[in-house]
């Protein structure tokens, strides 16, 4: 159920072969067939969606749960340590908010860390916000990409 890479992990690459032509190119044609990028993009990613989601995935069913019931405890946590004095909140609530290194500390074990620290996984975030704002247009608040604590 939990993500084990093997010594082998940090050596492992994607090879992605390009052939020009394919079944309807001829032996004899002279003329250079083009590469069409888009469809080779959509096939890389539907490959990689493929053996990451269906044939290999990174996070099992368990861990999912596993998860989910880490981030609920924690969420718990904030809302006991920060609204000792207020009526109790749905920890699972869209409202809470924690802080990205809290959610680094829930999402990943000591041995995830390991191949994946917190300075790139906020490198990772912070890139995502930045592509998920140019591609939606949205004017969200960036300020949650932020350390905190």
């Amino acid at each position: 159920g939990t993500f084990r890479p093997t010594s082998d992990y940090n050596s492992t690459v994607n090879v992605i072969l390009l052939r020009t032509g394919g079944p309807s190119a001829s032996a004899s044609s002279t003329t250079p067939s083009l590469l069409d990028r888009e469809l080779v993009a959509e096939h890389i990613r539907s490959s990689n969606d493929d053996w990451f989601q269906r044939q290999n995935p990174m996070v099992t069913p368990t861990r999912e749960t596993d998860i989910r019931a880490a981030f609920t405890r924690a969420c718990q946590k904030h809302t006991n340590d920060d609204d000792a004095n207020r009526e109790r909140v749905d920890p699972t609530s869209p409202t809470i908010t924690l802080p990205l290194a809290e959610c680094y500390q829930v999402l990943f074990n000591d041995e995830e860390r390991s191949y994946l620290t917190l300075d790139f996984f906020t490198q990772d975030w912070e890139a995502f916000c930045r592509t998920d704002n140019e591609t939606t247009g949205s004017a969200s608040d960036t300020q949650s990409s932020r350390l905190e604590g």
